[in-house]
């Protein structure tokens, strides 16, 4: 599993700049900071990435009442062991209430079942975590 979203808020920047353990983040007093948001007056700035689409591979599009939940170690583990997108979707929501339900959780399955032929070398232009 590779996370393919950047959260924008101040713990992050401080992971991202080395002050701060990813582990110990979420308890961080500043965990609720966001450093940019939707709807307050100023254009919207969505982050946008390429990647290549490949049979087989599955995306997950949750909420952070998953992740919160979770995390990616259970996700992982979940998605491992479950087939089908609308039963993995329901699964994960299922148990991010289960563990506690603290925040809203949407959870939305993507599965490529068939992608067109492309070239092996094109990469994607992720950011790097």
């Amino acid at each position: 599993m590779r996370r393919l979203t950047v959260d924008h808020s101040v713990v992050q920047e401080m992971v991202d700049a080395g002050v701060l353990r990813a582990e110990d983040a979420e308890s961080h007093p500043d965990s609720n900071v966001i450093t940019r948001a939707v709807g307050f007056g100023e254009p919207p700035e969505p982050d946008w990435w390429t990647i290549p689409l490949r049979t087989g591979d599955r995306y997950l599009v949750c909420s952070d009442g998953l992740t919160k939940e979770i995390g990616d170690v259970g996700i992982s583990r979940i998605a491992a062991k479950v087939a089908d997108p609308q039963e993995l979707a329901e699964r994960l929501v299922g148990d991010a209430v289960i563990a506690g339900g603290r925040d809203n959780v949407t959870v939305v399955v993507l599965q490529v079942d068939a992608a067109p032929a492309g070239p092996d070398d094109v990469d994607d232009t992720l950011p790097r975590h």
